[in-house]
């Protein structure tokens, strides 16, 4: 009997001190469970942080590369009509300064100098549409617009 009750006692112990470890083990299961979910969720959102800032750097980026270009093709198209007006422009200034030159050398008579001056005054009525077109343009590169001849 004294064994057997011995043994008893000694089997509680054993089941008091399995049970114990049991729930230390338990409790140190859930602690580190809890551990690496707290772990987890940081990194994700160190990760998500991360992303985003670097989303954001690349959207701007593209956003001024996309503004240079858009700049730089304003600013070509904006030359290239200044060329183009230029272009129209200058013939008819050089005819212009030729019937000038051709009144004031001609050797006609002053009346015959009248007839010829309603001609100039026609093709100055013919220049004074594109100059005004330049004028407007070299405000507008002050102004800064870009878009006035789209």
């Amino acid at each position: 009997m004294f064994w057997r009750n011995l043994l008893k006692m000694v089997s509680k112990w054993f089941s008091s001190a399995k049970k114990m470890v049991q729930e230390s083990v338990s409790a140190a299961y859930a602690k580190l469970r809890g551990f690496v979910a707290v772990l987890i969720a940081k990194i994700r959102h160190f990760f998500v942080l991360a992303f985003l800032k670097l989303r954001g750097f690349v959207v701007a980026t593209v956003a001024k590369i996309r503004k240079f270009f858009v700049t730089a093709i304003a600013n070509l198209r904006k030359f290239f009509s200044i060329v183009d007006t230029l272009n129209h422009l200058l013939p008819k200034l050089h005819s212009l300064i030729n019937d000038i030159v051709n009144v004031f050398n001609s050797e006609l008579a002053l009346s015959s100098r009248f007839f010829i001056v309603p001609k100039i005054i026609d093709q100055l009525g013919d220049v004074v549409p594109i100059v005004d077109r330049l004028i407007k343009c070299f405000i507008n590169i002050e102004c800064g617009s870009y878009f006035y001849f789209l």
